[in-house]
């Protein structure tokens, strides 16, 4: 599996760096790339760069800190490669992203870096909308717990995200737990009759509750068979109501420090945008990987 572990030196980036170290399988083959974005002098503002009163992390050149980043990443037994190049971010990341045939991309989600950019805002959003492959996004340090809670829902790109589990985590050192969420039966009727009827169908709420979990058990049963044959400790849970809710809840319950789930875009303008679940885990959760379809090369 080749990563594109992309870093700005900032605390959220060196909190990815700490997952990848905790979780990742040992034969990863991961280069770490850094992009110093071209700084342009603002006619119609003050000063057209960074505020280093806002920095969390020194100034240094893109070259070091993707080497030093390298170094650490290579001491612990990772195949590592680093490089640095100047320009627009989220542009960069995704050049390498086609050009090397990278499989995820990991990148931290910060708001004051020593490249003044606003990642979550701008490169993190931009690179998880328009990738081509599927993308890790970090806040916080994992707590070592190795705990991992995956979103199945029975979609191609939730079955997507299950095998870049299988293959880009340590078994050894993380366990698995697949959680399904089913809607409550009588959310998904108020949708579909937002008013009342002057004839008010009649729904049996418990049996249809009922169908769904049993549905929802089935769901996560065959999500977790190819985690078991790649020796992973797996366990299972069906949760109901609102999927991001529901899955945020567990994952603080759990102490879970990856959330997994599959991104729900199709099509050549469709894809670009995450899902409401998935978007939610990301900007919520404490590190979240987005599994996505591979597109090919004349699809992109």
């Amino acid at each position: 599996m080749r990563i594109l572990f992309a870093t700005d030196g900032s605390t959220p980036a060196r909190e990815g760096e700490l997952l990848a170290q905790k979780m990742f399988a040992p034969e990863s083959e991961i280069h770490v790339f850094t992009v110093a974005p071209e700084l342009r002098y603002d006619w119609l503002g003050p000063v057209g760069y960074p505020e280093l009163a806002h920095l969390d992390a020194p100034a240094l050149s893109g070259d070091q800190v993707a080497a030093e980043t390298a170094d650490r990443l290579g001491q612990v037994g990772f195949e590592v490669s680093s490089s640095a190049s100047h320009g627009h971010p989220g542009t960069e990341i995704l050049r390498v992203v086609g050009k090397e045939d990278i499989d995820l991309v990991v990148l931290g989600a910060s708001h004051r870096t020593w490249l003044g950019n606003l990642l979550m805002g701008s490169v993190s959003t931009y690179v998880l909308h328009h990738a081509s492959c599927s993308v890790l996004v970090t806040h916080r340090s994992p707590t070592g717990s190795g705990k991992v809670l995956v979103g199945a829902d029975g979609s191609d790109s939730a079955g997507s995200a299950i095998r870049m589990v299988s293959e880009l985590l340590d078994p050894k050192r993380c366990s698995v737990k697949i959680a399904t969420v089913v809607a409550q039966p009588w959310a998904s009727s108020s949708a579909v009759y937002p008013h009342p009827p002057l004839i008010a169908p009649t729904f049996d709420y418990p049996s249809i509750e009922k169908e769904r979990i049993e549905q929802g058990w089935l769901i996560a049963k065959r999500a977790a068979e190819p985690l078991l044959a790649a020796d992973f400790d797996v366990g299972e849970v069906v949760l109901v109501g609102s999927p991001e809710n529901q899955l945020l809840k567990e994952a603080d319950s759990l102490s879970a420090d990856l959330v997994v789930v599959g991104s729900r875009g199709h099509g050549p303008i469709r894809r670009t945008f995450l899902g409401s679940v998935s978007d939610q885990l990301v900007r919520h959760a404490p590190a979240t990987l987005v599994g996505r379809i591979r597109r090919e090369a004349g699809d992109r």
